[in-house]
């Protein structure tokens, strides 16, 4: 039986016995008194208080010296949060973006991101779900639901997380048990037939223990229309998140979490594609009519195939006209399943002593197809296979010492994982040829980590730690060039032998990478008063090495390896509340110094990572007004300046912008809340504006994202146990180009991901 089918019965059966349960504890246990300093809900200065963890910590997120942003719960739901996808309407400076569709979500903050679009990368952002690091790539589609906070925190953040965050990291806090019971399911429809259902239930199992199921389904929403075919970009995902938690004692905490998502039949995703052929300057240019000629030639020694007519949008493969129409008999599909499981343990150790354990395990499989039939005399068939397994465990004691916070721990991470690629051109003419990847990955690091706070007055202190990390890697790849027997010329050999030195796809590699590396920050802080903090300090960060590989590896051998990367940050901010509770501004200057970034673009007619020195320079700002009760008016800013350094580009080196870095990019939104017959009524607004962004290491401008303007609105009513809510997305239409890939050099196209026209939604939610 489906999962699908079993989620509404399995729901309604625990919220029944979960009633029982909570009638029964409700005659053994008193109700809970609120603590003594817990804010009055009338007192504007409690409204809009966060508590984070980003120091290992619970702390006012004002008390943090970390470029922070933190989403609570209520207000994801608020805006309709559902997916990594919206952070950026949410966070200055961060960019979410899909260059393998609903296959592969990838985060960027300061410009700093993954841009590789091989599944077997770990990214330097990065993801954390209950305290436990995600490093397989093909995880991080997975929904968002049930969750109390999001946190976002930017530049780098090595000495606590470890060596993958030098952009900084996004971590999702789940709502955890408890001895109170809570219970909700809320169900959605909305534009090109997408149904979302979600739930939870949660209370006392009776003495110390408590548990919580989540379940999340989505399913439809394909917003790009094929007559011809099936649609695309669309959803098919089902998730479920069970908790048991045991507590005897304010003292000792054990909880085990255990998450499991399937994607069975995902569509996958179409998109336009800009043309970009070489010119005679050695560059990309764009289609007209006066050099269209020119272009023709491009496609017919490129790929065999000569367009008859011009078309701005489309390549040598296919010409869409439209982004949201596209008449084509491709086939792009993806399926996948993803467990996760954590362990955790808190205990009070004796004179304030905190011992912390974090065991982790996750599996993750996927199968990505493709057929490109449009355009072509017969199809391109592309078949992906990434997935592995990963163990992590971390160990830290924290306490206080005099006027000393500090926090030590070791740390040990384990990933096997493999990504295989193929790709058929036999019947392509000028190609005919089919190629093979297969690459396994074994990642071992350990790691030791301290850190101490010396207050040195009730306002002025300074933070100081480090960590020194251990990685060694394994990359084993088996590469293979065949050639279509029906074709006189063995175009492989012909390929092979045309090269001055070994290339990857003809003999592989069997590499070994170890290196040690360290992490650090000293961070000086002082509260002007209780409400005003403000910091500077410096912060470096690492990523680990890897290796190359994908469906073309038409590269030299000696590239199949790129090495760690380091990030200095320079950084000075502040955080406040002022006019008794009513304003909230937090700002931050920053200098990144970059060495071996690890940046990613189309080289001799391959993909693939290499490294490059750079720098990054920016300021934002976020800041919430709440002129009066039930009223919150909200915005913020980024801006970045930044350049890669040293790019090589034809026979030269060049230096550019950073990819997915707009130089400026906005947000505002506001909220009202008020009384309306029996029930409250809410009504929310909010504008975003992202700028331009490069697509590539090489700086095209044919290949830019262009800059886009999004609208989304919300009404909601809400009555005792029952709420509703209407959602308008994207309301003026935009079209939005969500991210760029560059194949300017293989088919003469960058393939340009948009998202979803202006769409409509509404809910109804019941909490017992």
């Amino acid at each position: 039986m489906r999962l699908t089918a079993l989620a509404p019965v399995t729901l309604a059966t625990l919220l029944t016995l979960s009633q029982g349960a909570y009638a029964q504890s409700q005659t053994a246990q008193p109700a809970p008194t609120p603590p003594s300093d817990a804010p009055a809900a009338q007192d504007p200065n409690a409204e809009g208080d966060i508590i984070v963890t980003a120091q290992k910590k619970s702390e006012n997120l004002r008390d943090v010296p970390i470029a922070i942003s933190a989403i609570k719960g209520q207000d994801l739901t608020a805006r309709g949060f559902t997916t990594s996808m919206d952070l950026p309407d949410l966070v200055p400076g961060v960019r979410s973006t899909t260059p393998g569709g609903g296959a592969y979500v990838t985060t960027i903050i300061r410009g700093v991101g993954q841009q590789d679009i091989a599944l077997h990368q770990e990214a330097p952002v990065a993801t954390y779900v209950d305290g436990a690091y995600v490093g397989l790539s093909t995880a991080l589609t997975q929904p968002v639901f049930d969750v109390d906070r999001v946190e976002v925190l930017k530049g780098p953040q090595g000495t606590l997380f470890g060596r993958n965050a030098t952009g900084g990291l996004v971590q999702y806090i789940t709502r955890a048990p408890s001895q109170e019971f809570e219970a909700y399911v809320t169900t959605e429809y909305g534009s090109y037939d997408k149904f979302m259902t979600e739930g939870a239930v949660g209370g006392s199992l009776g003495g110390d223990w408590s548990g919580r199921i989540a379940y999340h389904a989505e399913k439809g929403g394909a917003y790009i229309r094929n007559p011809i075919g099936p649609d695309h970009n669309g959803t098919d995902v089902q998730a479920v998140r069970a908790q048991l938690q045991y507590k005897p004692s304010s003292d000792f905490r054990a909880l085990l979490s255990v998450y499991a998502d399937r994607f069975p039949d995902q569509p996958g995703p179409v998109a336009s594609t800009t043309r970009a052929f070489i010119g005679a300057n050695g560059k990309p240019v764009g289609v007209t009519p006066g050099n269209f000629a020119a272009y023709q030639n491009f496609c017919r020694t490129t790929v065999g195939t000569v367009p008859t007519t011009y078309s701005p949008l489309g390549d040598c493969a296919a010409s869409l006209k439209s982004p949201y129409n596209a008449p084509t008999a491709n086939y792009l599909k993806f399926n996948g399943k993803y467990l996760n499981a954590t362990a955790t343990i808190d205990w009070t150790i004796g004179s304030g002593i905190k011992l912390t354990s974090i065991s982790n395990y996750q599996y993750s499989d996927q199968l990505y197809n493709t057929q490109l039939a449009s355009g072509f005399p017969t199809a391109i068939f592309n078949q992906s296979n990434p997935g592995g397994r990963q163990y992590s465990e971390e160990i830290r004691l924290s306490g206080k010492v005099s006027n000393v916070d500090w926090v030590a721990g070791l740390y040990g991470l384990w990933i096997n994982n493999h990504t295989g690629a193929n790709v058929n051109l036999n019947d392509i003419p000028f190609y005919g040829i089919n190629l093979n990847a297969a690459l396994h990955l074994r990642t071992t690091s350990y790691a030791g980590f301290a850190e101490a706070t010396y207050h040195f007055s009730p306002k002025f202190s300074v933070i100081v730690g480090g960590r020194v990390t251990s990685d060694q890697k394994r990359g084993v790849n088996q590469s293979s060039c065949t050639t279509n027997p029906t074709i006189p010329v063995n175009i492989c050999a012909v390929i092979a032998g045309a090269s001055p030195v070994p290339l990857v796809q003809f003999v592989g590699f069997d590499k070994s990478i170890s290196t040690t590396s360290w992490s650090g920050r000293i961070v000086a802080q002082y509260k002007l008063d209780e409400n005003v903090n403000v910091y500077a300090g410096v912060n470096r960060g690492t990523k680990a090495g890897g290796f190359n590989t994908g469906a073309n590896e038409l590269y030299p051998v000696s590239v199949a390896e790129f090495k760690p990367e380091t990030l200095v940050n320079y950084e000075a901010g502040v955080k406040s509340r002022m006019l008794n509770g009513v304003l909230d501004f937090n700002g931050s200057i920053f200098y990144y110094d970059y060495k071996n970034l690890q940046t990613f673009s189309t080289q001799n007619s391959a993909l693939y990572v290499f490294n490059v020195d750079a720098w990054v320079r920016g300021a934002e700002f976020d800041m919430v007004i709440r002129p009066m009760r039930g009223l919150n008016f909200s915005a913020s800013a980024s801006y970045l300046d930044s350049k890669a350094k040293n790019v090589p580009v034809g026979a030269g080196f060049a230096d550019f912008v950073l990819p997915n870095a707009p130089k400026f990019s906005s947000n505002v939104s506001a909220r009202y809340e008020f009384d309306l017959g029996p029930g409250k009524a809410s009504i929310f607004g909010s504008y975003a504006r992202v700028g331009r962004r490069s697509t590539s290491a090489v700086d095209y401008a044919i290949e830019n994202v262009p800059a886009y303007n999004k609208v989304d609105f919300r009404l909601g009513y809400e009555l005792d146990r029952v709420s509703f809510a209407f959602n308008i997305r994207n309301l003026t239409n935009a079209l939005i180009y969500n991210s760029g890939v560059p194949f300017e050099t293989i088919t003469g196209s960058v393939f340009n991901s948009v998202l979803a026209p202006r769409t409509f939604s509404g809910s109804i939610s019941l909490r017992l």
